[in-house]
């Protein structure tokens, strides 16, 4: 319910208060799932006398580059399990990070110079956005990087209609920097 997403942030910016030097973006927040024994025999007892399983929300979230995986339980309004995620895959891309990507792109001045070269206006462009995928473990193929494409839209509504050749930008998530 919006009063338990509202529960979980207070919780949660409890124990991680966001500031300058610490960024921490919620990625995913649903319901923790309990187990199906746990549901059954509650389910099964007669008149449910026993002690229904724990309402909690399952969370995904970036700290400061980092994957965390938390468990809110709204009983005891707290977190009842937090651990950095280990192992392939980043998160979703939240509109979040996309807006803030995008905003970047249209501020970088080689971005800028070769719009103006092609004499588009920056105003008509729109971008799509895409991960570059993951590559394993390795701590050169760390980076969480999204790719993006450059449409151009002159007055129609259809942004796929012109893409804007040659031109791919490499924006890094975590540093929320043009990478290339």
């Amino acid at each position: 319910t919006e009063t338990e997403l509202k529960l979980v942030q207070t919780i949660i910016n409890k124990t991680y208060p966001i500031g300058p030097s610490h960024k921490f973006t919620f990625q995913y927040v649903g319901l923790n799932e309990p187990d199906k024994s746990l549901v059954l025999s509650w389910y099964s007892s007669p008149k449910h006398n026993i002690k229904p399983p724990p309402r909690q929300a399952f969370v995904i979230a970036r700290d400061n580059g980092k994957s965390r995986e938390v468990v809110v339980d709204f009983s005891s309004r707290a977190i009842v399990s937090d651990k950095i995620h280990v192992g392939n895959g980043y998160p979703m891309l939240t509109n979040d990070e996309q807006e803030a990507a995008t905003e970047l792109v249209l501020k970088f001045k080689p971005f800028l110079d070769s719009v103006t070269k092609r004499g588009l206006n920056v105003s008509e462009i729109v971008f799509t956005t895409s991960t570059v995928g993951w590559y394993g473990e390795s701590e050169a193929e760390t980076e969480r990087v999204i790719r993006m494409m450059p449409f151009y839209l002159d007055g129609t509504v259809n942004m796929y209609l012109r893409p804007i050749e040659g031109m791919t930008i490499l924006v890094n998530l975590d540093v929320m920097k043009v990478t290339e």
